[in-house]
């Protein structure tokens, strides 16, 4: 497994992170449990890491296969999501065109640190000034 799927409930995030080749199967499979945990009533914002992960070759029709089915999860619709790699990385272009699209939040990021604090940019909602 390449994979790691875990509640930050500090960050209040869902962390998702991919080291070594990461074909579709563990990719869906990180999705599952994402999803769970969506279900579950986990915050809505999800950090996925690729910065040590690379992909591995496969049929174009399965890649497309997958990213249409995480562009119609209507939970994901509901999300922040902050994708993390290189500035080389081509690892999520089907589903970041499909994403982006469909009107989802996501964005892409280099650096982790500018991701969590994406994530959190709407709870930092301005405090309005006391009359007087």
């Amino acid at each position: 497994m390449a994979y790691r799927v875990s509640l930050d409930t500090l960050r209040g995030i869902i962390d998702v992170r991919y080291w070594d080749c990461v074909p579709v199967e563990q990719r869906q499979a990180a999705f599952e449990q994402t999803s769970t945990l969506l279900a579950e009533g986990a915050p809505r914002r999800i950090l996925i890491d690729f910065s040590g992960a690379r992909q591995t070759a496969e049929p174009l029709s399965r890649v497309s296969d997958f990213a249409s089915r995480l562009a119609a999860d209507e939970a994901l619709r509901q999300c922040r999501i902050a994708f993390i790699g290189p500035a080389s990385s081509r690892f999520n272009i089907a589903l970041e065109t499909l994403s982006s699209a469909r009107g989802y939040a996501f964005r892409r990021f280099f650096d982790r640190e500018e991701g969590l604090a994406w994530l959190h940019e709407r709870d930092r909602a301005r405090v309005p000034r006391q009359a007087g």
